[in-house]
């Protein structure tokens, strides 16, 4: 266990040592009725499989939990990172990625970030090499689940919030040679936002569920909905994307 007065560091990532599959493991961290300080907060459940010269399987993220419940208090004074990111390798035939789920939650305890909550769910696709294949594999941004809810005690209070489920195709750029089909796509995720009650508060929030794509590939906006029932939320600067960019072929 990690001495919360020096800061916190998880990892579930898993690395290949072949062109097998990847998948990122599981992180809870709750404060449940206690408290916990620490100056940062890094949670990391990566998928990433290696450059391969055979072809490379899937990229898959994992799924990072950040709770606090029952009045329990969780208090960063520098950053948090959550990051379930996805990344393909390349090959013959490249791999494709998936962004794993981050889920922030406030349900009667209270999450204090003196300084920025970074939470990521991308994915970015290897190229394929391999002469008639498409020259970039799918890549498709996971899942952001922001919940604040009616708990007496619920509370976000935060310097700057960051949630991006991107999804980006790579190739070689224009005139790619490999290439003589379309290439798969950049397929933005879902960044969902919910407050049923208590308070969240920041001086800027960024939500980004955007699609890259690059190489004759499609680049396709995901989803980012923000819902408010009951509670307050205050900022300065709220900034929501869902673009695609499409790549040149």
């Amino acid at each position: 266990v990690a001495d919360a007065s020096i800061g916190v560091s998880l990892g579930a990532g898993i690395i290949t040592a072949r062109s097998d599959s990847a998948t990122g493991g599981t992180i809870s961290i709750t404060t449940d009725g206690g408290a916990l300080t620490t100056p940062t907060l890094d949670a990391l459940a990566h998928a990433t499989t290696p450059n391969s010269t055979g072809p490379v399987a899937l990229a898959r993220g994992g799924t990072i939990t950040i709770q606090s419940l029952n009045s329990g208090t969780m208090n960063v004074d520098v950053a948090l990172t959550a990051d379930t990111s996805a990344l393909g390798g390349s090959g013959p035939i490249g791999g494709a990625a998936l962004g794993g789920t981050v889920n922030l939650i406030a349900d009667g305890g209270a999450l204090i970030f003196d300084g920025s909550a970074f939470l990521s769910a991308n994915a970015r696709g290897g190229i394929s090499t391999l002469a008639g294949s498409p020259g970039a594999a799918q890549a498709s941004g996971g899942r952001v689940n922001i919940r604040s809810t009616a708990t007496t005690g619920s509370q976000m209070a935060l310097v700057t919030l960051i949630a991006t489920a991107n999804g980006q195709t790579v190739g070689f750029g224009e005139g790619n040679v490999y290439t003589t089909e379309s290439a798969a796509n950049g397929q933005g995720g879902i960044v969902d936002m919910l407050m049923t009650g208590g308070l969240v508060s920041a001086d800027q929030i960024i939500l980004s569920a955007d699609g890259f794509g690059e190489a004759g590939s499609d680049g396709r906006g995901g989803t980012v909905t923000v819902r408010q029932t009951a509670g307050a939320l205050t900022t300065n600067q709220f900034n929501a994307t869902a673009n695609g960019t499409g790549g040149q072929s």
